[in-house]
């Protein structure tokens, strides 16, 4: 028998249901522009309205041209609760990654045992307890970085447009995944 991993799991919410809330969420009131919409009571770290619609996006791009995630992958995340586990799987759920979460205080035979049935291509864990988890197809990325950082906050270049003038030579102006999706936004 065919082992399939996602048979083997309850399933606690639909896609369609948090791809729902996330466009609610997106399409709301501009009034929300200042409103904090996230907050992580053990590091005090907020997140505001603005950033809960773009930090994801900026990470789904990341995630998906550069590391390489798409549809059909299964993602392991060994964390604590945070505010970037929220936009995390905002990400995740985007590109149609199917998310295994484990308890950050499972021993190492636990989390392999957890790897094992769920086979993730990618992992997602805090500094402290990387160290619990084997070596997959993309990697490990370590939440509490500067890596992880960047993939949420930085806009990637999508495409670089080139104009000329008639007195010297063409000029290259990036475009990045964060303008585009803006762009559409307001068409």
């Amino acid at each position: 028998m065919d082992f399939k991993p996602a048979s083997h799991f309850y399933t606690l919410t639909s896609r369609i249901g948090v791809g729902v809330f996330y466009l609610l969420i997106q399409n709301s009131s501009s009034s929300l522009e200042t409103t904090t919409t996230l907050i992580d009571a053990t590091t005090c770290c907020h997140i505001s309205y603005p950033e809960v619609i773009t930090r994801p996006k900026t990470l789904t791009a990341s995630l998906h041209h550069e590391i390489g995630l798409s549809i059909g992958d299964f993602a392991f995340i060994l964390s604590p609760n945070s505010v970037q586990i929220s936009i995390l799987y905002l990400s995740l759920l985007s590109l149609d990654v199917t998310v295994s979460a484990s308890n950050p205080t499972s021993s190492k035979s636990e989390v392999s045992h957890q790897i094992e049935l769920s086979k993730p291509v990618i992992a997602f864990a805090t500094s402290g307890i990387a160290h619990n988890l084997p070596s997959l197809l993309h990697r490990t990325i370590i939440l509490n970085s500067l890596e992880f950082e960047s993939m949420i906050t930085n806009s990637n270049t999508m495409v670089i447009l080139y104009f000329s003038r008639t007195t010297s030579k063409s000029k290259g102006v990036e475009l990045s995944y964060r303008n585009f999706i803006s762009s559409l936004a307001r068409a």
